[in-house]
């Protein structure tokens, strides 16, 4: 076994990893910023509050107050589905229900 080609693998290994770190550093920076000049642009009442719900690939510049007003969307629209489908097991006949855990 070539012992010198396992220390240039260690010392490619370690490279890298200083690499990553200084790479999740500046990403971490440029994210801690880009939070700033979001806050400081959002009105005061949207600024500090949370969203909670959904997750998913929004759009970066989003702010909270659209944000909110998908996520009411999302509700909504989750709301009305479950009663379309509790109208539908209603309205179909005995024969046509199936046991949700029979699918």
């Amino acid at each position: 076994m070539d012992q010198g080609n396992d220390r240039t693998q260690g010392s490619d290994d370690n490279r890298q990893a200083a690499e990553h770190a200084r790479n999740a550093e500046e990403n971490r920076d440029a994210l801690e910023a880009q939070a700033r000049r979001t806050d400081a642009t959002a009105p005061g009442d949207v600024a500090s509050q949370p969203i909670q719900g959904a997750q998913g690939s929004q759009d970066a510049s989003e702010d909270n107050t659209q944000a909110a007003r998908n996520q009411e969307q999302v509700q909504r629209d989750h709301d009305a589905m479950q009663a379309d489908s509790r109208r539908i097991q209603e309205s179909a006949p005995e024969h046509t229900h199936r046991d949700a855990r029979d699918q």
